[in-house]
């Protein structure tokens, strides 16, 4: 860690992609979406380029349409599928570390996320 951080008296993190490793897994469960809607699969590079805010917009670029299911069904689909799965991901290496290192110079961390709050916490 470089002096420069002594500069900063608050981090906010977000979860899923930066502390959470769940990127893998994320497009892992587009795939399956996309597969079912017959359209061609993703990868991983490609998600990290076109994973973007609002989530229905990340859904056009990958290629949905909504002709067959809307955003609203996918959505929900993908949210059950990441669920069942996503205990099998972990932090990204060396966060638990930095984390503490952070907490250890009195730097204060918050944790921000569009991720739903009651999932958050488990």
């Amino acid at each position: 860690m470089n002096k420069s951080s002594k500069n900063y008296s608050h981090i906010i993190w977000d979860w899923n992609g930066t502390l959470f490793n769940d990127v893998e897994l994320c497009a892992n469960v587009m795939n399956l979406l996309l597969t079912q809607e017959s359209l061609p699969n993703i990868s991983i590079q490609k998600y990290k380029e076109i994973f973007t805010f609002p989530v229905v917009e990340y859904y056009k670029i990958a290629g949905h349409t909504f002709k067959r299911n809307s955003f609203e069904v996918l959505g929900k689909q993908f949210m059950v599928e990441y669920e069942i799965r996503k205990n099998n991901c972990g932090l990204f290496p060396g966060v638990k570390e930095l984390l503490s290192e952070l907490q250890s110079r009195n730097i204060k961390q918050h944790l921000l996320s569009a991720y739903e709050q009651n999932s958050l916490n488990t």
